[in-house]
């Protein structure tokens, strides 16, 4: 089995810069030979429990001709896997990122990010919005803003949990999970698989809503899968 980084890159060289015969011969090397830990992969499930109380949208906040309906709680948890022994994060590309204010909701209201990310909140609605957080891994406040205006993007420095809220309308929150590592997700069927994943000592987390957050030591073999189910906890 090829790893996807390493091998691959160096394949593709072999293929450029040698001529054919030599070059299928190294290509052949590289495949038997190249230390691959693909076949490291931590995967399982988390039980996801929906909030008891979710905020609704208050039928102040809409325009008339809308229908008012009930906040669909939501059922998204981060799962991220913590070396215990400090590695070189992956160099792979960060996209921008962005959470939408739209029909009075943040979208999506949980978001996973790496520290050294960030966020951009525009506003889709046809009135004032604001986004702010209290929280002490990301203090911040972007004001009052319409559609038309571009507030200015966040950069996400600390880990932690950070909750956003709108100081304008009071139903709307969200949160922000910054981890210090390169593997970790977001699921929304509990299910999560994290792929080449270096052999070592982990922690593996998982936030599944304010205050509610598991952790369990796992240990990384090469070549074996881990398989972890952390079940329904209270």
């Amino acid at each position: 089995m090829i790893c996807r980084h390493g091998a691959t890159l160096l394949i593709k060289k072999l293929r450029l810069n040698l001529p054919w015969p030599i070059g299928s011969l190294a290509i052949l090397i590289v495949t038997l030979i190249w230390p691959c830990s693909g076949q490291n992969v931590v995967k399982g499930h988390i039980e996801i429990v929906a909030a008891k109380n979710p905020r609704r949208t208050v039928s102040r906040y809409l325009p008339k001709s809308a229908r008012i309906t009930k906040t669909n709680p939501s059922k998204t948890a981060v799962v991220w896997l913590q070396p215990k022994i400090a590695t070189t994060p992956h160099s792979g590309d960060r996209q921008q990122k962005e959470i939408k204010q739209r029909h009075l909701q943040f979208s999506p209201n949980v978001m996973a990010l790496q520290i050294g990310e960030t966020v951009s909140f525009p506003n889709q609605d046809d009135e004032y919005h604001n986004v702010l957080s209290y929280s002490l891994a990301k203090e911040f406040d972007l004001g009052r803003y319409l559609k038309s205006e571009t507030p200015p993007k966040i950069q996400f420095d600390q880990a932690g949990v950070i909750e956003i809220n709108c100081e304008i309308h009071e139903h709307m929150r969200g949160y922000i999970v910054v981890v210090d590592t390169p593997y970790y997700l977001t699921t929304s069927d509990g299910q999560f698989q994290f792929e080449n994943v270096p052999a070592g000592q982990y922690t593996l987390h998982a936030w599944t809503g304010p205050r509610r957050q598991l952790q369990e030591s796992i240990t990384v073999q090469k070549g074996k899968p881990t398989i972890i189910d952390l079940g329904k906890r209270p």
